[in-house]
């Protein structure tokens, strides 16, 4: 069977921009395929990546591919890298989105760190929530540019954490959040104010891959100095969002979600300081109390 006749094995799947933007999304009722592999090439003007890949039964052969990609997914990646991705097949071609990295190290590491985490979330249960004064807990996530944060690597630094997601419709919450924690970024900074760090952790890391992430922060001109956006896998997410006492459900008829929200202060030693719940959180406040 050639290469052809695999391509058109894969049932055509409409694509759409997501609301924002910033990247390619499968829709609602898509069957996305997993694909793993090694960058052989990237073409950072054409948004192209090939990647050497194992087969994929009923879908590709053994062997290189061309995906195009999304923009962020362009910037972050380079040749060598292994990754993970998602097949979806446009009128133009095959596209990868929600790419991953993956390597042993790496992996190894988020999958200790974080088995460690959900074991912390059930032995807190029925109250994994953490109050002001207690420590963060341990995690491993990804920030926009595919690198593993580990919260013990915020130690030492004044941190602001809050949680949004990319594809927010809602101008009056993850939208605003973002504006104020530019806000403050530009305050702080001519107020003189050191060793700040930012932090946006997402409600929907199955879409809000590094790539999207790093979209979303170039599209709105953010600095990216000492403003990251962090994801990782979902069940690592969930455990975060009950520690951090901050609920999100997603809508089953849409990609959105419902969500409370919170502005969180952790001092250098990376015990909680302050916290202030709600979409309405004001930039004077934090900016005094750093």
């Amino acid at each position: 069977m050639n290469f052809r006749t695999y391509i058109f094995k894969l049932a055509a799947i409409a694509t759409v921009l997501c609301s924002q933007g910033v990247g390619i999304a499968e829709s609602a009722e898509s069957e996305s395929i997993e694909l793993r592999g090694e960058i052989v090439s990237i073409s950072r003007a054409d948004q192209i990546m090939r990647l050497r890949h194992d087969a994929t039964e009923g879908v590709l052969p053994a062997g290189e591919t061309d995906f195009t990609i999304g923009k962020g997914d362009s910037l972050i990646f380079k040749v060598g890298n292994q990754v993970r991705g998602q097949v979806v097949r446009s009128a133009s071609g095959f596209q990868l989105t929600r790419i991953w990295p993956i390597g042993s190290f790496a992996e190894r590491v988020t999958n200790n760190v974080n088995r460690q985490l959900h074991e912390d979330t059930l032995a807190r249960n029925p109250a994994p929530f953490r109050h002001i004064g207690e420590p963060i807990p341990e995690f491993a996530l990804y920030n926009q540019d595919g690198k593993v944060v580990l919260s013990r690597s915020l130690l030492g630094n004044k941190v602001v954490l809050n949680f949004i997601y990319t594809r927010c419709p809602m101008p009056m919450m993850c939208p605003a959040a973002t504006q104020r924690m530019q806000n403050l970024q530009k305050k702080a900074k001519e107020k003189g104010v050191k060793n700040l760090l930012l932090l946006s952790m997402t409600f929907d890391p199955e879409f809000d891959s590094p790539g999207i992430l790093k979209d979303f922060m170039a599209n709105r001109s953010i600095d990216e100095s000492n403003f990251k956006l962090l994801s990782g896998k979902p069940e690592v997410v969930a455990d975060l969002l009950q520690q951090f006492g901050v609920a999100a459900r997603k809508d089953i008829h849409s990609d959105t979600y419902d969500h409370t929200m919170a502005t969180i202060l952790i001092d250098e030693e990376g015990k909680i300081a302050y916290r202030k719940d709600g979409a309405m959180w004001d930039v004077e406040d934090f900016l005094n109390r750093l």
